[in-house]
């Protein structure tokens, strides 16, 4: 038997001392000490505030700026040729100004792979949130490394977005000595598999753009025009990729028509099948004058200027794009936006097509804003030097006109194919005189029924004719009539009472005329449509015409009124 009461219940002590070893126990130890930390007095500068004579001077302090503390440093900056960018700024926080922080496992996977060469193999696919050498099986391996043989010879096979991500890493963390313009070169080559595949699109945009302001080289237009519809509209600084500068000015206009302006001239009424050469030859041919013209090429950036349109983009170097070896830099971009010169690159697009309308034979036209005389010089001079194309294009167009003019009567007298047959030309001839009988029959009876002597058609003796004198058909005797003017025309009652409007049709305006239809609750071509109506049956033509805005008396009828 045991005492449980021995080991199990303690009456000498509380329940807020059972868990005290020292009472349990009987061996007694120190009880621990706590440092207090005792609130410093700020040190700085003080600042004294009267808040008032009735109280006292409050002192305040301003902390001095904490020891160890590390602002953003500079790395380096520039100005780029690029009409909308003023400046780029690269800063870090590393103390040893490093733009990239990737681990010494990654560098040297890099530097024992950057070399090997590819064999070929089959597809393997391959996803990893964060690619890199290490994540891959062998299979993946050997694939990668034809995927990159073949990229970087210029030639595209299926891949996948690890893939590429972990090329784009190995590019972007290349170190010194190695050829910049040549991993550049890649970059490219890799956006091009991108086409179909919008997050790839977006992220080579951001990458390619920073590469490019990282290592301070000017955006390749020319190398990616085939490829800059796929990045338009997907990246937040359109202004790298569509920059104007000296050296791509003479292939901007393209980039100008399809994506700085705001019209689009493939949208007209005009722009039609038989037209459509005409209209991309000569408008590209335009604005490129005025990119290639060094007034007007003035006249068009002069508008990317002012410090109240200046803009700034800050942001993180490559931001998310690199998830193994991260960048620890920032990137800011002071520019212009792109739209700065919108206005005036549409409006010249606009007087450019006015000008080809006018070549054309077309009379309507757009409206355009107020455009420097250098750009609108420019245009004048190149439309005047191209005019006679579009006399041949004219004459064409009349060729073809009366040619579908006279292809469409002839085929209304095209003889029907058929074989020659004497039966069928028999029966041609049958229906034929059977015709003929007919026709001889009925002009034999008209001639029974009203016999004409000399051509002349007879009157019956009791036939009372009305005498025509001076051409004004005169009105029977019981006709109620009521005479306009000097009563030289009887006219219907109804023409009567509006006998003062055709006065105003002489001599009057279009508001007097308006006023009085208005006063008879009827419009102004009702009005006129019914006195028309009236002179039709009196002497057999109208008496008002129009000219479009107001109605005056036909000159051959002033006698009548």
């Amino acid at each position: 038997m045991y005492d449980k009461d021995k080991y199990y219940q303690r009456n000498d002590l509380g329940d807020n001392d059972f868990w005290d070893l020292s009472k349990n126990t009987g061996i007694s130890r120190p009880s621990p000490s706590y440092q207090i930390h005792k609130r410093p007095t700020p040190q700085g500068t003080v600042i004294e505030s009267d808040t008032g004579a009735s109280q006292a001077v409050i002192s305040y302090k301003i902390p001095d700026k904490k020891v160890g503390f590390s602002s953003p440093d500079t790395v380096f900056e520039y100005t780029p040729e690029n009409v909308f960018i003023n400046k780029i700024k690269v800063t870090t926080t590393d103390k040893e100004k490093n733009i990239f922080n990737p681990s010494a496992l990654f560098l040297r996977e890099r530097a024992a792979l950057l070399d090997r060469r590819g064999s070929p193999c089959d597809y393997v696919s391959f996803y990893c949130h964060s690619p890199r050498y290490s994540a891959m099986a062998r299979a993946q391996l050997n694939y990668y490394l034809w995927w990159r043989e073949n990229i970087r010879s210029g030639k595209l096979i299926k891949t996948d977005i690890s893939y590429i991500k972990l090329y784009v890493q190995e590019i972007v963390t290349s170190r010194e000595g190695e050829d910049i313009s040549s991993g550049l070169s890649d970059l490219i080559k890799v956006a091009r598999t991108c086409f179909d595949n919008p997050i790839g699109k977006v992220y080579m945009a951001r990458v390619i753009s920073d590469f490019c302001m990282l290592h301070m080289l000017e955006c390749p237009t020319e190398d990616i025009m085939d490829i800059l519809p796929h990045f338009a509209f997907e990246h937040i600084a359109d202004e790298f990729f569509f920059g104007l500068t000296d050296k791509n000015r003479h292939v901007y206009a393209p980039i100008a028509i399809n994506h700085i302006s705001v019209y689009n001239y493939k949208k007209s009424k005009f722009y039609e099948e038989d037209k459509k050469a005409l209209f991309d030859k000569h408008i590209h041919g335009a604005i490129h004058m005025c990119f290639t013209n060094d007034a007007s090429y003035k006249a068009i950036t002069s508008n990317a200027s002012g410090i109240f349109s200046t803009k700034l983009s800050d942001r993180k170097l490559f931001d998310g794009r690199m998830e193994f070896c991260a960048p620890s830099a920032r990137i800011l971009v002071s520019y212009f936006p792109i739209s700065c010169i919108s206005g005036a690159v549409t409006d010249a697009i606009r007087y450019s097509e006015n000008k080809l309308r006018a070549l054309l034979g077309i009379r309507t036209s757009l409206a355009v804003g107020e455009l420097p005389q250098e750009i609108t010089s420019v245009i004048d001079d190149y439309f005047v030097a191209v005019s006679h194309e579009f006399d041949g294009f004219k004459s064409s167009i009349k060729q073809k006109a009366e040619k579908k003019a006279a292809e469409e009567y002839d085929h209304l007298y095209d003889i029907p194919k058929a074989q020659l047959s004497l039966s069928n030309a028999k029966k041609i001839e049958a229906r034929s005189w059977a015709t003929t009988k007919k026709l001889t029959e009925a002009f034999a009876e008209i001639a029974e029924a009203d016999p004409v002597e000399d051509g002349v058609l007879d009157v019956p003796q009791n036939a009372e004719i009305p005498p025509v004198g001076d051409g004004v058909l005169d009105v029977p005797q019981n006709a109620e009539t009521n005479p306009i003017g000097d009563g030289v025309l009887g006219a219907p009652p109804t023409w009567g009472n509006h006998r003062d409007f055709l006065l105003i049709c002489i001599n009057g305006t279009e508001q007097e005329q308006r006023s009085y239809a208005r006063s008879h609750g009827m419009s102004l071509d009702e009005l006129a449509d019914s006195i028309n109506e009236i002179a039709v049956n009196v002497i057999g033509d109208i008496i008002l015409e129009s000219d479009g805005e107001i109605y005056r008396v036909i000159d051959d009828y002033l006698n009548l009124i």
